[in-house]
C-alpha cells in the first residue's frame, strides 16, 4: 500500500529541501570484503544483550499477537449486487473451511455492520440453518457437531452489506474503514462517474464479506459481480465469463484459484476503459475513466518492463495469472496492492501535460512489487507489516536503480531516508513492534522509508549476491505462507552462514535513532590519516550497536575499500599516508544521523564526475559555503552544472552564486537542458540574480512544453511583467495541470480582485489530487481580502459544500478553512471600522460558526472531530 501518509512526509521533505541539509549519510559500499583480522567482528553485541529480552518488552506494552488459528478458510464464494440509492451490498457467501488442528464446535467469522438473513449449513441433502450469536462485529455459528482436523464444511450466509453503519475507523494511512465506497451513488455530481470501490487492508473487507479478516489467512475466491450491463468490473484474478441477465444487468465471474489474504479481496466497479497490454502471454490491463483512458499506456506503459525486471532480479516470475491497475475516484489513500488488480488514486488520472514533467512509477513499481513481498508471501500480523512495505519501498529503489543506475538509486534511498529522520524518528520506536493500539499505526515512516533505508544497509553489508539469493529463498520457501521477521533473518543466515541476530535485533527490534560521528584528519608529523566514529543512541545513550563501516580511500587515481567496525561509543582507525579522499560510508547506507568533517580538498576530490550521488550532494553544500571567498570553490559549482546526473545540475542551481557573466549559460540551460526541473531551476536562478527588466527569456520559457517549467517562468513574470503575465494566465485557466493551477492560484491570491472568484470555484471542482489543499488555502487568502460580503458568503458556500465531501481530507482542511476565514474576519471585525461594516463582518462570522456547528455534528470524520469546533 502507498498511502497518504506519504504527503505529510513529502509536505515535510519539501519543506527540508529549502533549508539546509544535514551532511549526513553516505553511498552504497562494494559487495562485502575480507578485512584484516584486528578489524574483523568481536564475539557480543552490547545491542544483543540489551535486545535480548525485547519480547517481554512487548509484553509490557500490550503485545498483539498473530491471530490464533482455529479454522482454515479455504475458499470464498460471493455473490453480490448494488443498492446505490441505500448504499448497501446485498451478498450470499459461501465459506469452505476445515479445523486448523484442533476439534472445533464453534465457528467465528468476521462481519460488520451486515443485516443477516440466513446462517445455513450445506449438506449432501440439502441446507440446514444454524444458530448463531452476531454483536455487529463478528459472527458466532454454533456448528450440529464436533468438527475433527480433516473435516470440511461448507457455510451459506446470506446477508445485506451496510458499510456506512461500520464502527470501524480509519488511521493516518487508511483515512476510512469501512471497506467498501459508493462514489457519486446519486450520480448528483456530474464532474464526477458513479464508482464503487472496496479496499480491505488492514482489516477492512468484512464490511462487506464475512471472512476470517486476518493476515495470516489464505483463501481462493469465487466472485460474480451483478451490476447494470453499462459498467466495466474488475476483481482478483481471471474474468471467466459473463451472463446477461436480459434485464439490463450482467454477472461477471471472476476466479481467483490461488489462495490469498482475505485483505487482499477487492472489487471496483464503474464506467472504465480498458487499455490491454501483456507480458510473457499474460493479461496486464489499465482500468481508466473515459477522458483519460487514450493515456492509460504513458502512465502504465512500463508496467511489463517492471515486471520482467522485478523477476529477473528476484529469480521468482510474476507468481499471478494477469495484473491490472484501476485508477478510481477519493480513494481513501495512495494505493492499494490487492492481487492482481491495484487500486490507485485519481492522481494517476493524468493528462499528457502533465506527464511531459513527471511519471507515476514509484507507486506503481511499489504495488507491483508487493505481489511478490505481501501478496505471495504475507506478514502472519501487523507487528510485521515492513516485511510487506520495506520491500514495497525497496522496490522503488530497485526500479530507479534499473533505468538509472546507482545515482538514481542512491538518490531515492536517501530521499526516503530524509523523510524518515524528519517524520519517523520523532515516535522512537522499534521498526517491528508488536504493541501498536490498532493495526494503521503500523503504517507509518517506520515501516516504509525506515524499512527500505535498512534493507538498503543489509544488501551493502551482505554483498548483491547473497542478498538477492537470500531474499530469492525467502521467497521460494515461503511461497503463499504467512511469515514473520525472523523468517527473512533465517533466510539470510543460511545463505551467508552467518548469525545475524545482531543485525536484526539492532536494526527492526530496537527504539531509537543513532547518531554518527565521522571524522577525518590528516596528521602531518606522523603522515597518517585518522578516522574517528563515534555513536550515540537517541533513546539509550548506553546503547551501542554494533556498525560495520566501509572506507572508501582515494590515491592517486585508484580507489580501495576497506571494511571497519564501530562496537562501542567510539573507536579511531588509522590509516598510513596520505589521500585524496578517504570517506567513510561513501554511498550514505547508516540509517541515522551523520554528521561529518574531513580536510576541505576533500570537497574538489569528491565533487569530480565518477564520485557517488552522495558525494557530489555533499560537496555542493560545502562548496555553497566557500563560493564566494574561494574562486576554485565557484568554479567547481560552475563544473557541476555539466554532471550528467540532472539532481545534482538542479542542485547546483538552487545553491550556487553566478557572476553576471554566466547568465548566457543560465539562459542556455533554462531553455535547453534535457531535464524539466533543470529548466525550471535555472528559470528561478535568471530571476534571482538578473536585472528584473531583462524578462524576454521568462517569455520563451513560459511556452515551454514543461508545465514546471512554465508554471515558474509565469510566477516570474508575474513579478517582472504583470501584463504579459496577465494574458498567460487566462490562457492557462482551463489548465488540469496542477502546478499550473496552483501557480494561478497563488497569483490571484495574491492582488486579484472579485472577478477571479471564478477560478477558484472551477478549480476545487478539478481532478488534481493533493494540489487541491494548495488551491484551498490560496482561496482563503483570497477572500481574506475581500471586501465584499457576497463574495466572502459565496466562499462560505463552496468552502461547505466541500466539508461535505466523502474524502475525509478533503472535508478536514475544509472545515479548517472556514475557521481561519473566520479568524481574519474577526480581527478585521475588531479594528476600526464603520459600525455597518462591522455589522456585516458579525454576520458573515455567524454564517460560518453555523456551518461549522452542521458539518462537525454531521460528520463522522474523525479529524473533524479531533478539530472541534473552537
Amino acid at each position: 500500500m502507498r498511502n497518504s501518509f506519504f504527503l505529510f512526509s513529502f509536505l515535510l521533505f519539501l519543506a527540508a529541501c529549502q533549508s539546509s541539509r544535514h551532511a549526513s549519510q553516505a553511498p552504497a559500499a562494494p559487495a562485502k570484503e575480507s578485512v584484516p583480522a584486528a578489524e574483523a567482528t568481536p564475539a557480543a553485541s552490547p545491542a544483543a544483550d540489551k535486545v535480548a529480552n525485547s519480547y517481554r518488552y512487548h509484553f509490557l506494552k500490550g503485545y498483539k499477537a498473530s491471530a490464533t488459528r482455529e479454522f482454515d478458510l479455504l475458499h470464498t464464494e460471493l455473490h453480490v449486487s448494488f443498492d446505490w440509492e441505500k448504499r448497501e451490498m446485498p451478498g450470499r457467501a459461501l465459506l469452505t473451511l476445515t479445523p486448523y488442528f484442533y476439534p472445533q464446535r464453534v465457528l467465528t467469522l468476521d462481519a460488520k455492520a451486515f443485516a443477516l438473513h440466513r446462517v445455513a449449513l450445506l449438506e449432501k441433502d440439502g441446507t440446514r440453518d444454524l444458530d448463531y450469536k452476531y454483536d455487529s462485529l463478528q459472527l458466532h455459528i454454533q456448528l450440529p457437531r464436533i468438527y475433527e482436523r480433516g473435516d470440511t464444511l461448507e457455510i451459506l450466509i446470506e446477508y445485506t452489506a451496510r458499510p456506512y453503519k461500520s464502527r470501524q475507523k480509519g488511521s493516518r494511512a487508511i483515512s476510512k474503514g469501512q471497506g467498501l465506497y459508493f462514489i457519486n451513488a446519486d450520480g448528483s455530481d456530474p464532474g464526477k462517474p458513479r464508482e464503487l470501490w472496496t479496499q480491505g487492508e488492514p482489516e477492512s473487507n468484512s464490511n462487506w464479506f464475512p471472512t476470517i479478516d486476518k493476515p495470516n489467512e489464505r483463501t481462493t475466491q469465487s466472485m460474480y459481480i451483478t451490476v447494470a450491463d453499462t459498467f466495466t468490473t474488475l476483481s482478483n484474478g481471471l474474468l471467466l465469463g459473463s451472463t446477461d441477465n436480459g434485464d439490463g444487468t450482467r454477472t461477471d465471474h471472476w476466479e481467483m484459484d490461488i489462495p490469498h489474504a482475505p485483505y487482499l479481496f477487492m472489487m471496483a466497479v464503474g464506467p472504465f476503459v480498458v487499455t490491454r497490454d501483456e507480458w510473457r502471454g499474460r493479461p496486464v490491463n489499465y482500468y481508466m475513466e473515459p477522458a483519460y483512458a487514450a493515456n492509460a499506456r504513458h502512465i502504465f506503459g512500463r508496467t511489463p518492463e517492471m515486471m520482467e525486471t522485478f523477476s529477473r532480479i528476484l529469480g521468482v516470475d510474476y507468481p499471478w495469472p494477469k495484473y491490472s491497475q484501476v485508477v478510481v475516484r477519493d480513494f481513501v489513500s495512495g494505493a492499494m496492492e490487492n492481487t492482481t488488480a491495484t487500486i490507485h488514486y485519481s492522481a494517476l488520472n493524468a493528462t499528457r501535460e502533465v506527464l511531459v514533467d513527471r511519471n507515476y512509477d514509484d507507486i506503481i513499481s511499489h504495488e507491483l512489487f508487493h505481489h511478490w513481498f505481501g501478496d505471495y508471501v504475507t506478514c502472519e500480523s501487523w507487528a510485521n507489516i515492513p516485511l510487506n512495505e520495506s520491500f514495497a519501498t525497496y522496490g522503488e529503489i530497485l526500479w530507479h536503480e534499473h533505468l538509472g543506475g546507482p545515482d538514481e538509486a542512491d538518490r531515492q534511498r536517501l530521499n526516503d531516508l530524509k523523510v524518515y529522520l524528519m517524520v519517523g524518528r520523532q515516535q522512537s520506536v522499534p521498526m517491528i513492534r508488536f504493541y501498536h493500539k490498532v493495526p494503521g499505526d503500523m503504517f507509518d515512516a517506520n515501516s516504509y522509508q525506515r524499512g527500505a533505508a535498512t534493507l538498503g544497509m543489509l544488501r551493502q553489508y551482505t554483498g548483491d549476491e547473497a542478498f538477492f539469493e537470500a531474499l530469492n529463498l525467502y521467497l521460494t520457501r515461503h511461497r503463499l505462507q504467512a511469515v514473520e521477521i525472523h523468517d527473512l533473518r533465517l533466510a539470510f543466515e543460511e545463505v551467508t552462514g552467518e548469525d545475524l541476530n545482531w543485525f536484526f535485533d539492532e536494526w527492526m527490534m530496537t527504539a531509537g535513532v543513532i547518531t554518527m560521528q565521522m571524522d577525518v584528519k590528516y596528521d602531518h608529523g606522523k603522515d597518517e590519516t585518522v578516522l574517528s566514529l563515534s555513536q550515540k543512541n537517541t533513546s539509550d545513550p548506553a546503547l551501542h550497536y554494533r556498525l560495520p563501516i566501509d572506507v572508501a580511500m582515494y590515491r592517486n587515481g585508484n580507489k580501495s575499500v576497506s571494511r571497519v567496525w564501530l562496537l562501542g561509543a567510539d573507536s579511531s582507525y588509522v590509516f598510513p599516508g596520505s589521500y585524496d579522499a578517504l570517506i567513510p560510508d561513501e554511498r550514505g547506507f547508516m540509517v541515522g544521523i551523520v554528521k561529518r568533517s574531513f580536510p576541505g580538498s576533500y570537497i574538489y576530490e569528491i565533487s569530480k564526475p565518477g564520485m557517488p550521488y552522495h558525494m557530489k550532494d555533499l560537496a555542493i553544500d560545502s562548496l555553497e559555503v566557500h563560493q564566494e571567498s574561494s574562486p576554485k570553490a565557484y568554479e567547481s559549482m560552475r563544473a557541476l552544472l555539466k554532471d550528467s546526473f540532472a539532481p545534482i545540475r538542479e542542485k547546483v542551481l538552487e545553491k550556487w552564486e553566478p557572476a553576471a557573466s554566466d547568465f548566457h549559460l543560465l539562459r542556455e540551460m533554462a531553455l535547453n537542458d534535457p531535464d524539466p526541473a533543470v529548466r525550471a531551476a535555472a528559470v528561478n536562478k535568471i530571476y534571482a540574480v538578473k536585472d528584473s527588466a531583462d524578462f524576454d527569456v521568462f517569455s520563451l520559457a513560459v511556452r515551454d512544453s514543461s508545465i514546471k517549467v512554465a508554471g515558474e517562468a509565469l510566477f516570474v513574470l508575474y513579478e517582472t511583467n504583470r501584463e504579459e503575465a496577465a494574458r498567460y494566465t487566462a490562457k492557462f485557466e482551463e489548465s488540469n495541470s496542477p502546478n499550473l493551477v496552483t501557480t494561478i492560484a497563488e497569483i490571484y491570491a495574491r492582488d486579484a480582485g472579485a472577478e477571479k472568484q471564478y477560478f477558484f470555484e472551477k478549480a476545487l471542482k478539478k481532478d488534481i489530487g493533493w494540489s487541491r489543499f494548495v488551491v484551498m488555502n490560496r482561496y482563503v487568502q483570497f477572500l481574506g481580502r475581500m471586501d465584499d460580503p457576497e463574495v466572502i458568503r459565496q466562499g462560505i458556500v463552496d468552502f461547505r459544500a466541500l466539508g461535505e465531501s466523502e474524502n475525509d481530507n478533503i472535508a478536514y482542511i475544509a472545515f479548517r478553512s472556514l475557521k481561519r476565514i473566520k479568524t481574519a474576519l474577526l480581527a478585521r471585525s475588531q479594528s476600526l471600522i464603520p459600525e455597518e461594516e462591522k455589522s456585516k463582518l458579525e454576520s458573515l462570522i455567524d454564517e460560518i460558526d453555523a456551518t461549522l456547528k452542521e458539518l462537525y455534528e454531521g460528520s463522522d470524520n474523525r479529524m473533524i472531530k479531533k478539530s472541534g469546533l473552537d
